[in-house]
C-alpha cells in the first residue's frame, strides 16, 4: 500500500470517530448546548451535515406482539396467541434542522429564533439546529464579519424558546478567530474536528497526568494559539460555579442537604467543605477557567460521577435522580476524551447502561423508546471499540447488553426489525460465548461462562420466539425451541432448578405455538409435559406468581388439546377436566397473591377460558354427568364469563365477546333446565346487564 493511501485511511478512520462521537452527542438531545464542528473542506462538510440531518430526522418503526418468559421479558400466559397491530403516526415534526447562515444578518441565534416562530414544536424537546455557510462571511463587507463576531460575543442560548441545542460548522480560519471571544468558550459544549490532512503521531497520545496533551483537546489549542487571552479569574466572575453545565449543576443541588443549599448564596467555601459533590463541581470551574486539559476535564467529572454511583446501589434509582447525574457527568466525561482513551470505551458501556436503567423507570412509551435507543447507540460503539487487549468475555457482556436493549425495543415499539436485531446481536454473542465456556464443568470459570452462556441461549429463543408472531414462524419457533433445548443441557434440576423450570415454561409455550402450524397434537402434548416439568420446580411455597403463569400455561394446553376434532374421543373430557383444573389452581393462586403483584398474563382471560372449558364439559357426549353437575357446571361457567365481563369494563371488544359467551350459558340453562334453570342463571346477572340480557335472549 502506497503512503498516499495509509494517509488517506488514517484521515477517513479519524473522520469516523468523529463523525461517530458528533453524530452521539447530538442524539444525546442535551439542552441548550452549543457544538463546533470545525473542516477545512468544503464537500467534506456537506457531506456530514447531509448525513446528521438525514440520519437524525430518522423514525422508529412501529408495530406489535407479546412474549415468553426470560431474564428480561415476561411470561405470555394468554389463551390466544398475540395479534399485530399497527400505532398510528402523526406527520413527522422534524428532530434535527439545517439553517444556511444569513449574511445579510449574521446571527445564528436570532435566525433560530425566527425558525421556531414560524414553526413551532409541538412539544419538547425542540429541534435541534446545525448552521451551515459561515465560511462565506469571508467574501462579506467587514461590517458583516463584525456583526456576526457581536452575536457570538453575546450568545445566550438561554434566549432560545424551546431549550434548543445548536451546531456551527465553521473553517479553521473562524474557528481560531472566535478562539479569542471569552464568552465564545464559556457557552461551547463540544468541539469536533475533521480533517483533511494526516493526523500527526501526537493525535495518537493520551496523557492522564498533567502533561501536554492530544491536540483533540481544545482548550490546550486554544492556549497555544492565543497565548494572549487571559484566564477568566474566579474572583471576578458572577458566578464561581458559572462554568458547570447547569443541567448537572441543578441536579446536584436538587440531591444536596438543605442545610448545604442555604448556604450556597453566601457562604460557598462552607458548603463545599460540607457536601464532596460540591467540591468537584468547584474544581471543574476552576479547570474550565484555567484552561486545563480535555483529560484533566474529564477525570473531574468522573469523579461527580463515580461519587453518586456509589450511591445508586443505595438508593431506589427508580425514584432517586442519582441516575440522572451519573449519566450526566460521564457523558461530558465522555465527550472530552479521545476515542484511543483507556476509558473510552467503559465509559461507553456505562452510559449505554444508564440510559437502559432509565428506559425501564419510565412509563412514558415515546421516552422509553428515546433512552433505549440512545443505549443502543453507546453499547454499539463500545463493540465497535474494545480494545483487543480486553478479554472475549467483556465485548460478549456489552453484546449480550445490546441484544437485551434491541429486545426492550422489538416489544415496546412491537417491531419485527428490532426483535431480528435481537436476534443478530445474541447469535454474535453467543458464539464467542461458546468459546470461552468450552467444556471443562470443573473450571470455575468456565462453569460461570457456561451458565452466561445458557442465558444467552435462553434470551436467543426469546428473541426467536417474538420474531415467530411476524415471519417464518415454524423455522423461528423450531429455532427457539433448540436454543432452549441448548441451555437446558447447562441449566438443571439439580444445579438451578428455577431456571430449568423458566426454561421449561418457555419450551412449552414454544410447542403451543408450534401446533397452531404443524403437528398440532403431537406438539401440544410436548408443550404439556415441559409445562408439568416447569412445575416440578415452580411450586405456590417458592414462587408462587411464576407458578400460576405455568399453572395458566398448561391449563391453555389441555384447552386446545380437548379443543380439537381430531382428539382422540375418550381423551376429549379428559382433557377438559385438566384444563379446569390448571385453570382453578392459577386463580387460587392469584387470589394468595398480595395485591399489586404483576401478572404476565391475563387473569380475566383465564376466567373466560374456565367458563369456557366448563360449558364444553357439561355439554360433552363423551362424559356422563348427574342433572345437578351439569346444572352445577353451567352456574360456574356463568360466574367467570361475568367476572370476565366485569374486569373488561374498559376494553369494549373484549367485553362484547364475553357478553355473547354469556347468553350462550344463560340459552344453555334455558334449554336444559327450562325457565327455572334460565331464571336461576338470571338470578346472578348484575341488574345494570340485566336488559341488555332480556332483550338478546
Amino acid at each position: 500500500m502506497s503512503e498516499y493511501q495509509h494517509t488517506e485511511s488514517a484521515i477517513e478512520s479519524h473522520n469516523q470517530t468523529v463523525y461517530q462521537r458528533l453524530q452521539l452527542a447530538l442524539n444525546l438531545r442535551l439542552r441548550r448546548q452549543l457544538f463546533i464542528a470545525v473542516c477545512d473542506d468544503p464537500q467534506q462538510q456537506h457531506i456530514f451535515a447531509a448525513r446528521l440531518h438525514a440520519e437524525l430526522n430518522q423514525q422508529p418503526l412501529a408495530f406489535a406482539v407479546g412474549g415468553p418468559d426470560n431474564s428480561n421479558h415476561a411470561t405470555n400466559g394468554t389463551s390466544t396467541s398475540p395479534t399485530a397491530s399497527h400505532f398510528p403516526t402523526q406527520p413527522p415534526y422534524p428532530h434535527w434542522v439545517s439553517l444556511k447562515l444569513n449574511l445579510k444578518r449574521p446571527c445564528p441565534i436570532a435566525q433560530i429564533e425566527r425558525w421556531l416562530r414560524k414553526h413551532p414544536p409541538p412539544a419538547l424537546p425542540a429541534p435541534g439546529f446545525q448552521v451551515l455557510g459561515i465560511e462565506q462571511l469571508t467574501r462579506q463587507p467587514a461590517t458583516r464579519q463584525w456583526r456576526f463576531l457581536e452575536s457570538i460575543r453575546q450568545l445566550n442560548l438561554g434566549r432560545l424558546p424551546a431549550e434548543a441545542s445548536v451546531l456551527l460548522w465553521l473553517s479553521p480560519p473562524w474557528f481560531r478567530t472566535l478562539g479569542g471571544i471569552e464568552e465564545f468558550w464559556h457557552a461551547c459544549t463540544g468541539i469536533f474536528e475533521f480533517n483533511s490532512h494526516p493526523p500527526s503521531d501526537r493525535d495518537f497520545e493520551f496523557v492522564e497526568e498533567k502533561q501536554p496533551s492530544s491536540p483533540t483537546d481544545l482548550a490546550e489549542k486554544i492556549e497555544i494559539l492565543f497565548p494572549q487571552s487571559p484566564n477568566p479569574s474566579p474572583t471576578t466572575t458572577t458566578s464561581p460555579l458559572k462554568n458547570v453545565p447547569t443541567q448537572l449543576l441543578e441536579q446536584v443541588k436538587s440531591v444536596a442537604p438543605e442545610s448545604v443549599l442555604a448556604l450556597l448564596p453566601t457562604d460557598l467555601q462552607t458548603a463545599i467543605s460540607q457536601y464532596e459533590p460540591l467540591q468537584y463541581l468547584y474544581e471543574i470551574n476552576q479547570l474550565h477557567e484555567s484552561g486545563a486539559t480535555g483529560a484533566e476535564k474529564a477525570h473531574a467529572y468522573l469523579k461527580v460521577g463515580d461519587f453518586y454511583r456509589s450511591h445508586l446501589e443505595n438508593s431506589d434509582p427508580s425514584a432517586a435522580p442519582y441516575t440522572e447525574i451519573v449519566l450526566l457527568a460521564y457523558t461530558q466525561a465522555w465527550t472530552l476524551l479521545p476515542s484511543y482513551a483507556p476509558r473510552y470505551w467503559v465509559l461507553a458501556n456505562d452510559i449505554g447502561t444508564l440510559y437502559w436503567r432509565l428506559a425501564r423507570t419510565t412509563t412514558a412509551r415515546e421516552t422509553k423508546i428515546a433512552y433505549l435507543q440512545q443505549a443502543v447507540n453507546f453499547f454499539t460503539t463500545a463493540t465497535t471499540i474494545i480494545p483487543t487487549t480486553e478479554s472475549s468475555d467483556t465485548w460478549y457482556m456489552v453484546q449480550s447488553n445490546l441484544g437485551a436493549i434491541y429486545g426492550e425495543l422489538g416489544q415496546t415499539c412491537q417491531s419485527a426489525e428490532y426483535w431480528q436485531q435481537a436476534i443478530d446481536a445474541y447469535e454474535q454473542a453467543q458464539q464467542v460465548g461458546l468459546l470461552a465456556a468450552g467444556t471443562d464443568s470443573e473450571d470455575a470459570q468456565k462453569q460461570q461462562a457456561r451458565l452466561q452462556w445458557a442465558t444467552t441461549q435462553n434470551n436467543l429463543g426469546t428473541a426467536y420466539w417474538h420474531f415467530a408472531q411476524y415471519r417464518d414462524p415454524v423455522d423461528c419457533l423450531c429455532q427457539a425451541i433448540a436454543a432452549y433445548q441448548q441451555a437446558l443441557q447447562v441449566y438443571t434440576p439439580d444445579t438451578e432448578p428455577l431456571h430449568y423450570a423458566m426454561l421449561q415454561n418457555n419450551l412449552g409455550t414454544a410447542y403451543w405455538n408450534l401446533a397452531q402450524y404443524e403437528k398440532p397434537e403431537d406438539n401440544l402434548l410436548l408443550a404439556v409435559s415441559a409445562y408439568r416439568r416447569a412445575l416440578n420446580h415452580r411450586t405456590r411455597d417458592t414462587v408462587p406468581h411464576q407458578c400460576a403463569a405455568t399453572q395458566n400455561n398448561l391449563g391453555t394446553a389441555y384447552w386446545h388439546l380437548a379443543y380439537r376434532e381430531s382428539s382422540h374421543t375418550l381423551s376429549v373430557a379428559e382433557y377438559w377436566q385438566q384444563a379446569i383444573a390448571a385453570y382453578e389452581a392459577t386463580l387460587e393462586l392469584t387470589s394468595q397473591l398480595a395485591d399489586g403483584v404483576p401478572l404476565s398474563f391475563d387473569i380475566l382471560a383465564t376466567h373466560n377460558n374456565l367458563a369456557l372449558a366448563y360449558y364444553q364439559l357439561q355439554g360433552s357426549t363423551h362424559t356422563h354427568l348427574s342433572t345437578e353437575t351439569q346444572q352445577n357446571y353451567l352456574q360456574k361457567a356463568l360466574y367467570h364469563h361475568l367476572q370476565a365481563w366485569q374486569g373488561y369494563a374498559q376494553q369494549p371488544e373484549l367485553r362484547a365477546s364475553t357478553f355473547r359467551f354469556l347468553l350462550q350459558t344463560i340459552r344453555a340453562c334455558h334449554e336444559q333446565f327450562g325457565v327455572e334453570g334460565q331464571n336461576q342463571a338470571l338470578s346472578q346477572v348484575p341488574p345494570q346487564l340485566l336488559p341488555e340480557i332480556l332483550a338478546n335472549l
